[in-house]
């Protein structure tokens, strides 16, 4: 199911973005591709009202003679409001001046940096909002029905439940301004501010001692964004997905039965975990199916299902319990520490380089 939504990249495009912004922003879309995909727009202030449609009215048979009945349709209104969001690039004068390429790219280098990371961790507080970061947007995991939520753990009852038994989940989203939305307050998109030279105190060492002050080029990036869930099928979750519950197709075709036939997402959330398991599935069912009984047939990895696309994301969690959502609270920085520690590869005694 094709969508052609304006996104963050579009807005810099119109919004008029120095041209080594939106460049640095095309080169890292692929960090955090849910973000990237999602629908966006700029609003004048820092608040976005909307109507959310409850009921449409249906036209039935009267009888002769009888006056047709008044129809509407129902609505709520519903506030999207946008958070704060704002950060330091900071180079020292002495090392930019000295690289080579010159200091306008290793600044340029630095926000591509900062950027990936910003982005990595919008794209984790939309799945997991104020358990990600206290001062920032609800996620889907704020604002997604109970009634839309179904746990791959067959013991598991309610969604309540589900939180505490960890694994992982599958995204159903519906990647459409009708049905959500990112909103950019202030009229403005993810924005460097311009490049200063100005001393800046160093921080305090390990040992207690201020190390003093130093000359360096700075630049703040900062933005409003707010996340606006705008219709009760945007969105769908599977929970506790795991390698002792992998997912099937038919658990997916089980998910996706809940949504209307008229609104059905666009787009299915997954990570790499996950899509393993889902090829491995596949490829059991394969197996099986051709009466193969030692391998020689692999599944092709799933790339959609049903016409819906799958976005694969490292921002999902490989076990959502609530030590480790809690872990990555307020997290400003991300290490090969962290992807190690997601693939199991991370011990005591196994550290990276």
């Amino acid at each position: 199911m094709a969508t052609n939504v304006i996104t963050l990249a579009d807005l810099m495009q119109r919004r008029g973005a120095p041209a080594i912004d939106r460049k640095v922003v095309d080169e890292i879309a692929d960090s955090a591709p849910l973000f990237n995909a999602m629908p966006a727009r700029s609003i004048t202030g820092t608040t976005y009202r909307y109507m959310r449609r409850t009921s449409i009215p249906m036209i039935g048979a009267r009888p002769l003679n009888a006056g047709a009945e008044m129809l509407k349709s129902a609505y709520s209104q519903a506030t999207a409001e946008c958070y704060a969001y704002d950060g330091l690039i900071l180079v020292d004068k002495m090392i930019a001046d000295a690289d080579p390429a010159g200091k306008n790219a290793l600044m340029a280098e630095e926000m591509r940096a900062v950027l990936r990371g910003t982005e990595f961790g919008l794209e984790q507080a939309l799945f997991y909002g104020k358990a990600r970061d206290q001062y920032g947007i609800y996620g889907l995991n704020n604002l997604v029905a109970d009634y839309m939520t179904m746990s791959a753990d067959p013991s598991v009852t309610d969604a309540e439940t589900a939180l505490a038994k960890g694994g992982c989940s599958i995204w159903f989203l519906n990647l459409n301004n009708d049905f959500m939305e990112l909103q950019y307050g202030n009229g403005k998109t993810i924005s460097f501010g311009p490049e200063k030279t100005q001393d800046v105190e160093r921080p305090t060492g390990k040992d207690g001692v201020t190390m003093g002050s130093m000359e360096a080029h700075i630049r703040h990036c900062s933005f409003w964004l707010g996340f606006a869930l705008k219709n009760i099928w945007a969105a769908g979750r599977i929970c506790n997905e795991s390698a002792s519950n992998p997912v099937t197709d038919e658990m997916l075709a089980n998910m996706l039965r809940k949504f209307p036939a008229n609104s059905k997402p666009t787009h299915i959330v997954m990570n790499q975990d996950t899509l393993a398991r889902w090829e491995a599935s596949r490829t059991k069912a394969l197996t099986f199916t051709k009466g193969i009984s030692k391998g020689g047939v692999i599944a092709d990895t799933p790339t959609d299902f049903r016409g819906l696309k799958v976005i694969v994301t490292d921002a999902l969690l490989s076990n959502e319990t609530e030590s480790e959502i809690a872990a990555i609270r307020n997290k400003n920085v991300i290490g090969v520490e962290d992807f190690m520690k997601k693939d199991g590869m991370l011990t005591n005694n196994n550290k990276p380089l």
